[in-house]
């Protein structure tokens, strides 16, 4: 099992997929569970030709609200405050999870505990999250957001996209 497996260099990703084939081929029970970023795809078929037929993909987007509370610890406003902020989305909540335990002032989480901890969580965001994959988007890649940015909230179409980018 490897996670963030998009963080894997060439050499060794492409060691793996070759092994993977060579089992397959043999009728070997081995097997690469591998979680990564919506790029992982493509990175493996860039590494080896034949990759998309080793892998069997699994997009997984935003959480439904009962899947993004199971297991919380929290109830009630609090809860729907945390998860109103992360909006679905499993990296969100594990940040507001990580910056409610140190905002929590007593043993029971307050309204007040969540606010303040979505406050902090979407500084760090904000601040490291965002900040990191703009320095890393090529010049195309950010005019690409900025088109998208127009649309608020809601999804951008390919065809939206291409006019504003003309």
């Amino acid at each position: 099992m490897i996670d963030e497996m998009q963080d894997l260099d060439t050499e060794l990703l492409g060691a793996l997929l070759s092994v993977q084939y060579a089992a397959g081929q043999r009728g070997w029970p081995m097997y690469i569970l591998g979680g990564g970023l919506p790029s992982l795809p493509g990175q493996l078929s860039e590494s080896r030709s034949y990759a998309e037929r080793l892998f069997h993909y699994c997009m997984v987007g935003k959480l439904a609200p009962d899947a993004a509370a199971k297991g919380a610890v929290l109830r009630g406003q609090a809860l729907d405050t945390v998860l109103d902020a992360a909006g679905g989305c499993a990296y969100f909540l594990q940040a507001y999870g990580r910056t409610l335990w140190e905002a929590a002032s007593e043993k029971e989480i307050t309204v007040g505990d969540a606010r303040l901890a979505v406050e902090l969580g979407t500084a760090d965001l904000d601040h490291g999250f965002f900040v990191a994959r703009w320095q890393r988007a090529t010049p195309a890649e950010r005019n690409y957001l900025r088109a998208m940015i127009q649309d608020g909230e809601g999804p951008s179409t390919t065809a939206d996209l291409s006019g504003r980018l003309g």
